[in-house]
């Protein structure tokens, strides 16, 4: 990548990397072996114009939203009994219970789909 860049472009964009993001950067663009990679313009240029896609399960995606949803609702109207000085009763502690049981199946689930796009 220490070639003479093309200084035909007339437009610049800057990008600021913390120490650990430059490194990678750097380490990605000697990674590549294509010799038409002359400068970091033209590495990005081909990571935009190769229209790399992940594909994700939407309605995976969909069905966590609504279930967290109706956790929300459920766990705020828990909250607002409990504020108002009222004990829980053992439906609602069931609730409760069970309400964190899915939020950790859902944690799961999205950190399943945020791992996927990361690749």
């Amino acid at each position: 990548m220490n070639q003479k860049v093309n200084r035909r472009r007339s437009n610049s964009i800057t990008i600021r990397f913390d120490n650990d993001e430059k490194r990678e950067w750097l380490k990605y663009c000697d990674s590549l072996s294509e010799p038409q990679f002359g400068s970091y313009a033209d590495v990005i240029l081909h990571l935009i114009r190769s229209n790399t896609t992940v594909q994700i399960d939407l309605k995976s995606l969909r069905d966590n939203t609504i279930a967290l949803n109706k956790i929300g609702a459920n766990l705020n109207q828990i909250a607002k009994a409990c504020n108002s000085g009222k004990q829980l009763d053992a439906g609602s502690y069931v609730c409760f219970k069970e309400a964190l049981n899915v939020l950790k199946i859902n944690k799961d689930n999205l950190n399943k789909i945020w791992q996927s796009l990361k690749r």
